[in-house]
């Protein structure tokens, strides 16, 4: 097998893995880019595979960071929108890049009768994408 020798500076790719490493952050983003949400909207898009405490201290460490703002509007109760900041967009073509190598390496799997560690049903992909248009 080839070896593809790209010269990776770790310290930077290290630092850029702080920022949007882990398993909710990516996704985060993702639903960010397509436009602002609110707390619950973002949470019923990602589904209930993340608590709310995870969900508020991931937005709050990629808020620190300067990938997403936050905007509170003065209603009773507060509704809190949070969407990606202009530096956060610069990494849309990495996260584009990733979702396609995941989607080669899910055939991959196929390909070899390996199981996804996170398999998800049709409906379920359904009901999230439905909540997700949901206001």
């Amino acid at each position: 097998m080839a070896r593809h020798d790209a010269n990776i500076d770790i310290v930077a790719l290290d630092l850029a893995l702080q920022v949007v490493g882990g398993r909710w952050k990516t996704l985060i983003l993702a639903y960010l880019h397509e436009q602002p949400l609110r707390f619950a909207a973002l949470r019923r898009a990602i589904g209930e595979r993340i608590s709310e405490k995870v969900l508020a201290q991931q937005l709050r460490e990629l808020e620190r960071h300067g990938m997403v703002s936050r905007r509170v509007e003065d209603t009773k109760p507060p509704q809190v929108e949070y969407a990606m900041t202009e530096h956060a967009h610069t990494l849309c073509h990495a996260v584009q890049q990733l979702a396609i190598w995941g989607a080669q390496h899910r055939a991959s799997l196929a390909a070899r009768d390996v199981p996804c560690q996170e398999e998800q049903s049709k409906d379920e992909l359904a009901t999230r994408a439905a909540n997700q248009d949901a206001p």
